[in-house]
């Protein structure tokens, strides 16, 4: 009765630009007032001008993370698409999740740095503990299914998928630059073995739908490496080769 008294005494116009300032600021801060601006800015200053790879981008940590946490919500809408209670979680464990990495073993060195750095940003301690535990046992896969809740489950494929696709060809070009090799090798090197890749880790992944995800990805690379192949030896995929 009280909303309805202050929508008449407001009227309409207001009242709706009283949702959108809600929605707007609900969008930046989240379900347990954090600043995603603030926290964006705290991972680049921990990750992004790290190397965490010999073979890899420098800052990879960090878009890495980025991806998984976008990766991970676009799952959770598929998978639970009336259920955004753990957005939050999840988005931020994704952002963070392989801030260990560079020590052994770099979840659970990754979980303390994690909760080390929410201190002074975000009060509600149960919510950091919750994040910080997800990402202390990300890595832990098993066919069959992870043992763990939903949402750790949801950020765990998100973090596998993010290694094949579009990625998978950019990881491949990166490795064999820093290791003196050509586009021949590295075309090769991936049809000999991404389907083992592939059926190696299938089973490790918790979804049906993330199964599907993953196999569409590798056949995106498949198509690309066995095209590379052929403008290796300079040919023209699609256009007939003419003798003599």
């Amino acid at each position: 009765m009280i909303w309805m008294c202050a929508i008449c005494l407001l009227g309409l116009h207001s009242f709706a630009y009283l949702c959108y300032t809600f929605c707007t600021a609900y969008n930046q801060k989240g379900m347990v007032g954090m600043d995603w601006l603030e926290l964006d800015a705290l991972a680049a200053k921990l990750m992004k001008n790290r190397k965490a790879h010999r073979e890899r981008e420098r800052g990879f940590v960090y878009y890495h993370g980025k991806r998984v946490a976008n990766s991970a919500l676009e799952l959770r809408k598929l998978i639970l698409p009336d259920d955004p209670s753990g957005d939050d979680a999840l988005r931020l464990a994704g952002m963070f999740h392989d801030v260990g990495k560079g020590m052994s073993p770099h979840e659970r060195y990754g979980a303390v740095v994690f909760v080390e750095a929410m201190k002074g940003i975000i009060a509600n301690e149960d919510f950091v503990r919750r994040c910080a535990g997800m990402i202390a046992v990300h890595p832990y896969r098993q066919e069959g299914g992870s043992p763990y809740d939903i949402w750790t489950q949801l950020l765990q494929d998100a973090d596998c998928l993010d290694h094949s696709g579009c990625y998978g060809v950019w990881m491949n070009a990166q490795y064999y630059s820093v290791f003196e090799g050509c586009m021949t090798d590295g075309a090769k090197q991936h049809l000999e073995t991404s389907e083992k890749y592939y059926e190696d880790n299938v089973d490790l992944l918790n979804f049906d739908i993330s199964k599907k995800i993953f196999r569409n990805k590798i056949d995106a690379e498949q198509a690309f490496f066995r095209r590379a192949a052929l403008e290796a030896e300079g040919l023209f995929p699609g256009f007939p080769s003419i003798k003599g």
